[in-house]
């Protein structure tokens, strides 16, 4: 991985329906749908991942390969 970030606004949101539009509502009004850790937080956070690999094998393959790496040194 070449590196990892983390922030507090999406590119691309993803449009939300709240299940109960009276706390929403209320939580609106009190002013704490931006404020991180309240009890109704009406955020999204994005995180990219830069320069990840993903790789399969079977555990037969695996274990052949720790093994080479093991006896070699």
């Amino acid at each position: 991985m070449d590196g990892i970030r983390i922030t507090p606004d999406a590119e691309n949101p993803i449009c939300r329906t709240p299940l109960r539009t009276d706390i929403y509502q209320l939580a609106a009004r009190a002013n704490i749908l931006n404020v991180p850790g309240s009890a109704v937080e009406d955020r999204q956070y994005q995180i990219s991942v830069k320069g990840i690999c993903a790789y399969t094998t079977t555990w037969k393959n695996y274990q052949l390969s720790i093994n080479k790496v093991y006896y070699q040194n």
